[in-house]
């Protein structure tokens, strides 16, 4: 009984059910999460150091973060680890100021909150797939591109696998 609550569950957040517009998510046992909802840890600007003009880090919670900048692509290493709608908006507005990222139709520009979307789906993939998955492993990094902007954790995982998601698959 539980699985299957929690495929249900899965498939609410899948589907981009109140996610895309709300700066809150429900974690696993359906409660608001804090960490979501408080005003952050980041006080004022982040400061983003350059390593060599594609290697860039940062601190947050006392951990340093790697960051790389490659054809209009950001992509934060362990980002699963920030799950902080403020800070996650701090960070991507940061990131803007030294490298702006296309929009999907190459004709403007990336903004805050559809790059936190997409980390968020990438966050979402993380926490709800199982161990061992490989699409669980990628979404461990958010790339920050072109191509996903505004799709949901379902067109990611299509879009990488070219497979429709079935998650008997990935749960068995």
């Amino acid at each position: 009984m539980k699985r299957i609550l929690f495929i249900i569950v899965i498939m609410f957040f899948i589907t981009g059910c109140g996610i895309k517009d709300n700066n809150k998510t429900d974690n696993s046992n359906g409660e608001v999460s804090q960490e979501e909802t408080s005003a952050g840890y980041i006080e004022g600007e982040l400061e983003i150091k350059d390593i060599d003009g594609k290697n860039y880090e940062f601190i947050y919670r006392d951990e340093v973060y790697k960051v790389l900048y490659v054809s209009d692509t950001w992509k934060i290493y362990d980002s699963y680890k920030i799950t902080n709608n403020s800070d996650m908006k701090k960070i991507c507005r940061a990131l803007l100021k030294i490298h702006k990222i296309p929009s999907s139709d190459y004709k403007s520009y990336r903004n805050v909150d559809d790059m936190v979307y997409e980390w968020k789906q990438h966050n979402l993939a993380f926490q709800v797939l199982p161990e061992g998955n490989s699409f669980r492993e990628s979404a461990k990094d958010v790339d920050l591109d072109p191509r996903d902007q505004g799709k949901s954790l379902v067109e990611i995982y299509e879009d990488r696998t070219g497979q429709k998601l079935d998650l008997s698959k990935l749960f068995n």
